[in-house]
């Protein structure tokens, strides 16, 4: 298969490539900065089988240039794994960093849908393309916060979990799950 990784060079993005990469599956690992993802880079060395793609999921330009990057390739399975947790401290209701709050909608849930619109064309020339998107437990509404307070967080995950769910039933028809 053919596997789109976004934030593939941190958290669980470069195990995830790690193990696609390994199972003989075609990785494009998506991230900000390839020269610095000596991981990746690494892993590009070790399989031959790994392509390292710039892109930054809040850049519409580097979103845009993604897909020609890539080529006519054909996109089976899109991991949407970018996601940052924003200004841990100032997520509560005294005291809300409001840029760093519109950060984390840009990056964990505009970013995604940004993404699949770039990469349509190649999810459509797969005969089972699956996109995949990281939500978390702070998605839910049933999470019991425990006492932190991450609105920022919270509020992202939730909104990409709605989006998964209303693209799931737009890209139906498609053959795209």
């Amino acid at each position: 298969a053919s596997v789109l990784i976004t934030g593939a060079n941190r958290g669980i993005g470069p195990a995830t490539a790690r193990e696609f990469a390994r199972g003989g599956d075609h990785v494009y690992a998506a991230c900000r900065d390839p020269e610095k993802a000596e991981d990746l880079q690494l892993l590009a060395s070790e399989t031959g089988n790994v392509t390292l793609i710039r892109m930054d999921v809040t850049d519409f330009a580097s979103i845009d240039q993604a897909p020609a990057d890539i080529g006519d390739a054909a996109i089976d399975v899109l991991i949407n794994n970018a996601g940052i947790v924003g200004n841990f401290d100032r997520q509560r209701i005294d005291d809300i960093d409001y840029e760093a709050w519109h950060r984390v909608l840009d990056t964990m849930m505009i970013g995604p849908v940004r993404v699949i619109q770039a990469f349509i064309s190649q999810l459509s020339k797969s005969d089972a393309a699956k996109i995949v998107f990281i939500s978390s437990e702070w998605g839910s509404s049933a999470y019991d916060c425990q006492g932190l307070f991450l609105y920022a967080y919270a509020s992202a995950k939730g909104g990409l979990n709605r989006v998964a769910q209303l693209m799931s039933v737009e890209l139906r028809p498609r053959n795209i799950i």
